[in-house]
């Protein structure tokens, strides 16, 4: 009889209090929250913690790819594309290597229109809980609107020689070079490193800046 009634109690409380506890204020600051997907538009715990409606989600989503392309081609026309390799020796490896150059000043007039949309969207306390939670994930996910210095690099892996299914693989880094908001006087670096068969999906808009890998 016990368990049966703990167990009505738990029903109970899962039905009418999960998802409804309030997060005290003072524990805000310690809250983040992606606000874009991999795909570029609203993130779903963004949407449910602003309680976006379908016409603001389709608003902020405009607004994030729009907002993204610019910086792509903004990122684009200040990149310089270096190849090392032994043309006639198929056996040395390929290596690209693309460098983005800062652009914070295009970058910040980017982001302070993307900010006016948000504002305009959201209202001033939405706005100011987005800013609290997701400002600073807003900053990476959009490249920190050009205040870093950015190395791409694309290098062919050969195959093992004794292994005859083994196919070439591709190396890639990617190195990013912020000012730590903290001390001028310092470089944040923040890279990542992946190998993999083909260029990832993250990387495919810069494939027609690097040579035909084989």
């Amino acid at each position: 009889a016990l368990r049966a009634r703990l167990s009505d109690m738990t029903d109970w409380v899962l039905e009418n209090l999960k998802g409804r506890f309030p997060l005290e204020e003072s524990q805000m600051a310690h809250l983040r929250i992606p606000p874009v997907t991999e795909d570029g538009v609203v993130s779903g715990d963004l949407a449910r913690l602003l309680r976006l409606s379908d016409d603001e989600t389709d608003r902020l989503d405009d607004a994030f790819v729009g907002s993204r392309d610019v910086l792509y081609d903004l990122e684009t026309a200040a990149v310089s594309v270096s190849v090392d390799s032994a043309p006639d020796d198929p056996e040395v490896p390929l290596t690209a290597t693309l460098d983005f150059a800062p652009y914070p000043d295009d970058g910040a007039l980017v982001r302070d229109a993307l900010y006016d949309e948000l504002l305009a969207t959201l209202g001033r306390a939405r706005f100011a809980r987005f800013l609290q939670v997701s400002s600073s994930d807003l900053d990476e996910a959009f490249d920190y609107f050009g205040d870093r210095q950015r190395t791409l690099t694309v290098s062919s892996v050969l195959p093992d020689a004794s292994d005859p299914d083994a196919a070439p693989l591709l190396f890639i880094r990617d190195e990013t070079a912020i000012p730590d908001p903290d001390d001028p006087s310092r470089v944040l670096i923040r890279a990542s490193e992946t190998l993999a068969e083909s260029l990832p999906p993250a990387y495919e808009r810069y494939a027609a800046l690097l040579p035909e890998f084989p």
